[in-house]
């Protein structure tokens, strides 16, 4: 049921931002979407903000977590959609990113019911360098663009987060040869400073995570 409304919120937002108020206007209109919602074959990566530690299969993209006993504080989050899908030639309409929290992070209910929905802690920008998810320079972040770097808007009820990222993905389709993927990266620290069990967790779930109804999902429409 939660994995049905995070659904319908999507397809809803796609089409009032494209300026459609009717689900049956789609029809009258050329316009498709696609939905691409991968597994464990999807692509994307985490560095650690301590210890220069790379994981390419972890559950998470966001937050903090253990990890063979060892507390793992996650700096920046990578992922990447493939757009095959997408006919040449296409023109894309919007492109909306929803990623789910993990409810069940220790440190989730440190926040108040207000920074639940609204963490203000997060934001995302295009990756300008290629990279593996098996095998990147942990030491160095990949090289961004800050160009159309876009805040994290409010989380929905359930806590997943729809961010648009149409002129990201805009890009990666009309120049697939210099951009890669997006990285989510901390606005501010909230680690530092803080004992652990005061410190907040905001985990949003990777492709990897064993929950596929948390894996996330691009939603794109566009014209052919």
């Amino acid at each position: 049921m939660k994995s049905l409304i995070s659904h319908c919120i999507i397809i809803s937002t796609l089409f009032l931002l494209a300026g459609c108020s009717d689900p049956y206007c789609a029809i009258e209109i050329k316009k498709k979407i696609l939905n691409l919602k991968p597994g464990a074959e999807g692509k994307d990566a985490v560095t650690s903000i301590y210890g220069g530690v790379y994981f390419g299969n972890d559950p998470f993209l966001t937050g903090y977590y253990k990890k063979n006993k060892r507390q793992v504080y996650i700096d920046v989050g990578y992922l990447d959609f493939d757009l095959s899908r997408i006919p040449e030639g296409a023109k894309i309409d919007k492109a909306i990113l929803t990623l789910y929290a993990d409810t069940t992070a220790p440190g989730f209910n440190n926040f108040t019911p207000e920074e639940k929905i609204n963490p203000n802690l997060f934001g995302i920008q295009g990756v300008t360098q290629p990279w593996k998810e098996d095998s990147m320079d942990i030491d160095d972040r990949l090289l961004s663009s800050g160009e159309f770097r876009t805040d994290f808007p409010s989380n929905n009820p359930d806590y997943s987060c729809n961010i648009d990222i149409t002129k990201l993905v805009q890009k990666q389709y009309e120049k697939p040869q210099y951009y890669f993927g997006f990285l989510i990266f901390m606005k501010r620290d909230y680690f530092e400073m803080l004992p652990e069990q005061t410190m907040k967790n905001m985990r949003y779930c990777s492709s990897d995570h064993p929950n596929q109804n948390l894996h996330p999902e691009l939603a794109i429409s566009y014209e052919k």
